[in-house]
């Protein structure tokens, strides 16, 4: 509407063209964070899983600089396990809690594929959208994948 001014909501920075930067690790580490969703699997503390997801991001030029964001979602302990509900036995949420040690571990490993990840423990269940939105919070970048 007329009168009304529009405020300017980018940096310089954001406009800038990959080749204007050092690298295209620069570039997308700028605009670009990756979240990682987990929860209880089977699997655990297998983290083969996560971990190929991880080397997969390599294959892309400049991906493996982005931040990277683990949010591990809560659990509920119950006498059957039901993975998609987060409701695990007491054994596999003892083995969930070794699964995200090791993750702990990986985060803080010079060359592992999640080398400076932020792991962030959702201490109760919220399933895979609200462990989304927990992780957007912490998002500082302009995209997510």
């Amino acid at each position: 509407p007329e009168g009304m001014q529009y405020k300017v909501q980018h940096s310089c920075s954001e406009h800038r063209s990959p080749t204007e930067c050092s690298s295209p690790g620069q570039y997308l580490r700028e605009r670009l964070t990756i979240l990682f969703i987990t929860s209880p699997a089977y699997a655990h503390p297998s983290t083969r899983l996560i971990e190929e997801v991880a080397c997969s991001i390599s294959l892309v030029p400049g991906l493996a600089e982005c931040t990277k964001i683990i949010i591990a979602d809560g659990i509920k302990i119950f006498d059957e396990s039901a993975w998609k509900k987060g409701r695990v036995t007491e054994e596999y949420a003892a083995r969930y809690e070794v699964y995200l040690r090791r993750l702990s571990v990986l985060s803080k490993r010079k060359g592992s594929p999640l080398e400076g990840a932020h792991l962030i423990h959702l201490h109760e269940r919220h399933g895979f959208a609200h462990a989304v939105r927990r992780g957007l919070i912490r998002v500082k970048t302009r995209f997510v994948l």
